[in-house]
């Protein structure tokens, strides 16, 4: 349900993991945030077909991806590490640009520092990394909190999955009305409560202090008016990241790449054009 005739899944851990893969060139990877799915970069995926290959990636247990073996004391962000480099070398890709949004961004940046010989570019958009217990109160918000599990088992209502994927737009309007059908499948499976209501009470944090580690060229891009994490953050990355450009957007919420996909597009064009002498 939902995959498109681009769909394609890998087989990790006794689970199926959900991508697509599209176009030809050099690669751009790209990660969603909590919760979220592959579907959040359809129209920014759109902008660049033709000119890259672009693959996108359903975390496990988010989107169309399985995660069973998930826990209560599951380290969420060893076994995504793990699971992005056994996910590279499966497909033999040799170098890519990796681009992520809020957990995204966050799995993008340590991926980065765990494989940085495989990576051209880093673009950051609205991610996370810094007070990261705060901002999972903000970004998981009722996930977090103890009648959550047994009431979803009855299913979400729509109001609450549409609340979910609207909150974060600084302009509603922009919503995709096919995004909100998927949010609501999305957050009503099953398998993917279990792993969101695990991961925004896992009380787990990143070691931010790698995040001075990160050598390749850095696009950080951030909503002005963005609720979940603040732009303040934008600029902490800038400061811990030497070979970095900050791009603020306005009006604009935690979801740059949906609503300003044009945009972002073109930023990341002309940023790998002035950073990356391309082939």
């Amino acid at each position: 349900k939902m995959s498109t005739p681009h769909s394609k899944f890998f087989h990790w851990k006794e689970n199926e993991i959900h991508y697509t893969d599209e176009g030809s060139g050099q690669v751009i990877l790209m990660i969603h945030g909590l919760g979220g799915s592959f579907y959040n970069f359809q129209e920014l995926s759109n902008q660049f077909i033709g000119e890259f290959r672009v693959i996108r990636v359903d975390i496990p247990g988010m989107g169309l991806s399985d995660f069973k073996h998930v826990k209560r004391d599951t380290n969420f962000l060893e076994e995504y590490t793990n699971f992005f480099q056994e996910f590279v070398e499966h497909l033999e890709i040799k170098s890519f640009h990796i681009m992520g949004n809020s957990l995204g961004g966050m799995i993008s940046w340590i991926t980065t520092t765990v494989m940085p010989d495989k990576i051209e570019s880093l673009t950051l958009i609205n991610s996370a990394g810094y007070d990261v217990k705060k901002v999972l109160v903000s970004a998981a918000g009722p996930i977090r909190w103890k009648w959550f599990s047994p009431v979803v088992t009855k299913g979400l209502p729509r109001r609450i999955t549409n609340h979910c994927l609207t909150r974060p737009f600084a302009d509603k309007s922009k919503v995709n009305p096919a995004e909100l059908e998927f949010t609501y499948w999305n957050l009503n499976s099953k398998g993917n409560i279990n792993t969101l209501t695990s991961l925004a009470t896992s009380g787990q944090n990143p070691d931010e202090f790698i995040i001075k580690n990160i050598q390749c060229p850095t696009l950080i891009i951030w909503g002005q008016e963005d609720i979940i994490i603040p732009v303040a953050h934008a600029y902490k990355f800038s400061n811990d990241i030497a070979n970095s450009e900050v791009k603020i957007y306005s009006p604009c919420g935690h979801m740059a790449m949906m609503e300003f996909p044009d945009r972002v597009a073109n930023d990341f064009r002309n940023f790998i054009k002035d950073k990356i002498a391309l082939a």
